[in-house]
């Protein structure tokens, strides 16, 4: 076991507060310590603790202690005082993520280190039965093993499943902020080091971040690598692993970053269930074999116009409604054909005059062979019923694939109050319910 020994380490659980011998430099709330025995400890305090609430999070704690992973920082006892809650861990502490950092991001083959480290760390914690509760830069540890370690435990004491979901989400937030992946994206933004070389990596780590991909640690960690592709073998590691450990010892002249291939991989014969996830101008395709996994992805470019859609049967509105009324909607059905329903859902705020980030969510009947599965945008003035096309997107859907998500940057018009609706345009033509926008007047 990689960065410790086991047998340098206390095996009992400590429940005495050894004596603090002066404040760690740059850690806060954490001091050096010894125990009776000569063993140097660190103690981080937890000083917001609700004194009714310390037994339990004296349990928690000691359910996470039990954890014998080098994904993780010792966590060797804990006690309880007039002061709070005080945790004793490993002495070395290594160097903060945060000001591992401050130089700027890190290269995509450190930023998957850290990924599989902090999946790998957490997938170890959930597995004792309890979260951690504060993953952030301030919880991470980088070794000069080019290692990265969780601490500064947080324990959830109410819903410990949800605390594990957002345990995960935070990690891949971390991973992306590492990394210089902003969780939106702009098209005016430029493409990043992790958008060119691994736009898999990117898209996958962003669904992850933001929830449209919610797995449990060990679905995560497959899902990256799977992403990764060659960047995943233990090759390419080296030299993420290298970064790391420049960053952790902060040398002045880190190793040259190793050279990242493009990972270009085939998409599976029979899959059960598939999604494509269009984000940062590309399309990851998320296969769902065993729970998990991407394993395919094809460069797409989001269509942006006014013009009237080439699609035969396109139902109009009828004009001149008085005020915003249903009545003003076009008649397609939620499910058609092939298509078994439309959802919308608002990345970020739509208002009149902006530009909308819409994702678009079709779930269809199981394709037979590759299809094309395209959507377009209606918007319905909602005080004379004139309607606008907007051009959206379309995935080519897989033999066995029954699901796909694209996210579309659409243009709000300013003016009229207005409904906006995804329509599908093949196989067959479907809407979704009405997105309203009811900013202005009739």
């Amino acid at each position: 076991m990689e960065g410790y020994s086991q047998l340098e380490l206390p095996q009992a659980w400590i429940e005495r507060l050894p004596a603090l011998i002066d404040p760690i430099a740059g850690v806060p709330d954490t001091w050096r310590a010894r125990l009776e025995d000569g063993t140097p400890v660190a103690v981080r305090r937890m000083p917001e603790t609700d004194p009714a609430q310390a037994g339990r999070v004296l349990q928690r704690l000691k359910s996470a202690g039990a954890v014998r992973t080098p994904r993780v920082v010792r966590l060797l006892g804990a006690a309880h005082d007039t002061d709070g809650v005080s945790v004793i861990y490993a002495a070395d502490l290594g160097t903060g993520l945060d000001r591992a950092l401050q130089p700027g991001p890190v290269g995509v083959g450190a930023g998957l280190v850290l990924a599989n480290h902090l999946f790998e760390g957490l997938e170890a914690i959930h597995a004792a039965g309890t979260a951690h509760g504060a993953v952030g830069e301030h919880a991470v540890r980088l070794f000069e093993d080019g290692g990265a370690r969780l601490w500064a435990f947080a324990p959830a004491l109410d819903d410990v499943a949800e605390a594990k979901t957002a345990d995960v989400r935070a990690a891949a937030q971390l991973v992306c902020r590492a990394l210089g992946l902003p969780l939106e994206w702009s098209a005016a933004d430029p493409l990043r080091e992790t958008e060119r070389s691994a736009p898999a990596l990117a898209a996958t780590l962003r669904a992850i971040a933001r929830g449209s991909l919610p797995l449990e640690a060990q679905g995560a960690l497959s899902a990256v690598n799977e992403a990764a592709g060659s960047l995943a073998e233990d090759g390419a590691l080296a030299g993420g692993r290298a970064e790391l450990a420049a960053r952790a010892g902060q040398r002045s002249t880190p190793p040259p970053k190793p050279r990242l291939p493009v990972v270009s991989l085939p998409a599976p014969a029979a899959p059960t269930r598939g999604v494509l996830y269009i984000a940062g101008g590309v399309v990851a395709a998320v296969l769902f074999l065993t729970g998990v996994g991407l394993i395919g992805y094809q460069a797409v470019a989001g269509r942006h116009s006014s013009s009237p859609p080439p699609v035969a049967g396109a139902q109009h509105s009828p004009a001149a409604t008085a005020s915003p009324s249903p009545n003003a909607l076009p008649s397609v059905p939620p499910s058609n054909g092939d298509v078994k329903s439309v959802v919308e859902s608002p990345q970020n705020e739509c208002s009149p005059g902006a530009t909308c980030t819409i994702e678009v969510d079709v779930h269809f009947t199981k394709a037979a062979a590759p299809e094309d599965i395209a959507w377009q945008f209606e918007l319905v003035d909602s005080c004379t019923g004139d309607a606008t096309y907007v051009d959206g997107n379309h995935i080519m859907a897989q033999t066995g694939w029954v699901h796909v998500i694209g996210d579309t940057r659409v243009s709000i018009p300013s003016g009229h109050p207005l409904a906006v609706l995804a329509v599908t345009t093949t196989p067959s033509l479907a809407a979704s319910s009405p997105l309203l926008i009811t900013s202005g007047s009739c």
